[in-house]
């Protein structure tokens, strides 16, 4: 165990350099073999385990990474000075933006680790039951999959569920790269369409055999259930949608809260939420999942946040006077009491990051069933406004649209939303500019240097 603790530290040593010199002696820094001193069960765990802590770093999960897409939707602003966000706020992203440097330096990070996994699964290279075997190599494909979701949202042209999708998406880097191995294989991007229909594979493959019995801190099958739904409905593929997401519905073992707030302060208050079908959890400050959020939002420390919500966002948020969505709008933060608009939907000293909760699959029920004139998507909605405390109105696809902003304010997927929209108007540019996506960054071209750039 004490080896691969020693091989896992060195490997976070080599990924933290970026190569700038010798061309023939670098590969990107995602591609360092990790697979010394996996001797047995407990430390191919470890190595799974590993890949969930890499899962819910704040360029992963963890929030930064959708912070930056609230910026970029101009759903939220940004003070910060930083040479990174003076480029989000702008969209003049280059090559070097360290946000997504770092996006893609972790994903490919999560995605290698969980290759791993999956390499000494397929290959008996140590002794595991047939249990341990089916479980951790469904849970290492889906922490593949997710993360190479979040890569082709971040760098590829959207979906088109009206095209062929042969646009850029992201290297579909599925190979175990071991000690010792030269790794700089210039692995060249596959399509979008290529992507997501192994995203769609992978999903599909951990359903059917993930455990059904939830595991704490672990994905089980709903997970992978509830990703399908969120997958085909931004492929705007509502019958698939609509499909998966009534499977969680009708299966009744999630609901909404009480409070629209009980998941974030669930781990830091130490109580109970129903809402949550896969989070990354948090049981301590030292451990706070949901850092990226907090850091970014938070208005309950000494000095206000960089980050709030943008007018556009407070005027929805206060739309209806008995929304309780809009409690979180303060104008004041910090001691410093520096006057502003910020949110405090992150004040906690930890929390989860969400990775798929039920009121996102209610709403993509609602939407995917309007759009199929399947369900009651007149109940899906206002269950959510039940919650919310707003007036109760028919489904319509505007109606849908506007709960939805408000119910995931501040969250990061109104960019992406807008997006699956088509609309002609994010950051003063079309669904499909490019300018809305972050550069291959130097750590990739580096080692890859005929990758195509967007």
């Amino acid at each position: 165990m004490k080896k691969i603790l020693y091989s896992l530290l060195a490997f976070f040593v080599l990924v933290s350099v970026t190569s700038c010199n010798k061309l023939l002696e670098v590969k990107p820094e995602t591609l360092t073999g990790i697979d010394e001193g996996i001797q047995n069960a407990s430390d191919l765990q470890a190595v799974l385990n590993g890949s969930y802590d890499v899962f819910r770093n704040t360029h992963v999960m963890g929030g930064t990474a959708f912070v930056a897409a609230d910026v970029i939707a101009q759903e939220a602003y940004s003070t910060s000075t930083g040479f990174e966000w003076g480029q989000i706020k702008t969209l003049n992203m280059n090559l070097f933006n360290p946000i997504g440097r770092d996006i893609w330096k972790n994903a490919y990070l999560c995605v290698q680790r969980a290759n791993v996994v999956i390499d000494y699964i397929d290959n008996d290279k140590v002794t595991l039951t047939a249990e341990q075997k089916k479980q951790w190599k469904a849970e290492a494909q889906f922490i593949r999959a997710v993360c190479f979701y979040h890569l082709v949202q971040f760098f590829s042209l959207p979906y088109d569920a009206t095209k062929d999708n042969t646009q850029p998406g992201v290297p579909l880097r599925v190979e175990a790269i071991l000690a010792n191995e030269f790794a700089a294989t210039k692995l060249a991007r596959a399509s979008v369409e290529e992507v997501y229909q192994f995203v769609l594979t992978e999903l599909q493959s951990c359903e059917a055999n993930l455990s059904t019995t939830p595991i704490y801190g672990h994905v089980s099958k709903d997970g992978a259930t509830a990703y399908l739904a969120k997958v085909y409905f931004q492929m705007n593929k509502m019958d698939k949608a609509y499909q998966y997401a009534d499977a969680i519905v009708t299966a009744g073992n999630y609901s909404l809260d009480n409070n629209w707030w009980a998941k974030f302060a669930s781990a830091s208050m130490d109580s109970t939420t129903h809402e949550v079908i896969f989070a990354m959890t948090s049981s301590a400050i030292a451990e706070n999942s949901g850092s990226g959020y907090s850091d970014s939002y938070r208005t309950n420390k000494a000095n206000p946040p960089s980050f709030g919500p943008t007018d556009i966002l407070v005027s929805q948020l206060k739309q209806i006077n008995t929304d309780q969505r809009a409690t979180q709008v303060v104008l004041t933060a910090g001691t410093a009491n520096v006057p502003g608009v910020y949110s405090s939907k992150y004040n906690y000293d930890y929390m989860i990051a969400p990775v798929i909760c039920y009121n996102e699959i209610l709403l993509i029920h609602a939407e995917a069933g309007f759009a199929l004139g399947s369900g009651d998507p007149t109940a899906d909605l206002n269950a959510i406004q039940t919650r919310a405390g707003v007036p109760l109105t028919a489904a319509s696809l505007e109606n849908i649209a506007s709960e939805r902003r408000k119910e995931f304010a501040l969250e990061g997927k109104h960019f992406f939303n807008l997006k699956r929209l088509k609309s002609n108007n994010i950051h003063g540019e079309g669904w499909n500019s490019s300018k809305l996506l972050f550069q291959i960054p130097d750590i990739e071209q580096n080692g890859n240097p005929d990758i195509i750039l967007n």
